[in-house]
């Protein structure tokens, strides 16, 4: 029998506070549904396994855990909810990783060991990352994500290990924070 994973064991992030960014590594909050591999079978943030189409299955490592979301581009949640309550996997949806709690070192090493661990498939990928040269940057980067449809950005201080539960040091900075930064215009 499956041991169920919920979103007590997944990491999670809290709202913009003012946080001095210079040094934090930044990726885009994606719109989609939380999932869980937890190295054999895909878990729902509410701890219900996810049923799923077989070439996605075989794409993901064995023994690895990798957190991430279901996902297709902005404005495909309803198709997200869909694969992750009902197992329909529409195309165009893939899981989007953005850690892997059981590799060792800091989140952007984390992120290499998620990538070497995949294979050619499509329907699986790693978000990208940049490192936060500070508010203005992030203002800026936060800008155009906006300008092509998506949600916001995660920032993660430097060193983030990972551990289950809200952390201030995963934060989430959408929208009206960004014209707030020292002025930056976007």
């Amino acid at each position: 029998m499956l041991h169920a994973v919920d979103e007590t064991q997944m990491q999670h992030g809290t709202p913009y506070r003012g946080q001095r960014l210079r040094g934090w590594w930044m990726s885009e909050k994606l719109d989609g549904c939380r999932a869980f591999w937890d190295g054999a079978a895909m878990w729902s943030r509410g701890g219900t396994p996810i049923r799923l189409p077989a070439a996605l299955h075989s794409a993901l490592p064995a023994g690895i855990a990798l957190d991430g979301e279901i996902y297709g581009g902005p404005g495909t949640l309803d198709a997200a909810r869909e694969a992750v309550v009902h197992g329909r996997f529409s195309r165009g949806l893939r899981f989007m990783i953005f850690d892997a709690p059981s590799a060792v070192g800091a989140w952007p090493a984390r992120l290499r060991s998620a990538a070497s661990a995949l294979g050619p498939a499509k329907c699986v990928g790693v978000v990208a990352a940049w490192l936060c040269e500070g508010e203005r940057h992030a203002a800026r980067i936060l800008g155009e994500v906006h300008a092509r449809g998506g949600e916001g950005l995660m920032l993660r201080a430097p060193g983030l290990a990972y551990a289950p539960g809200r952390t201030r040091d995963l934060v989430k900075l959408k929208r009206p924070y960004y014209a707030t930064f020292l002025g930056a215009r976007v």
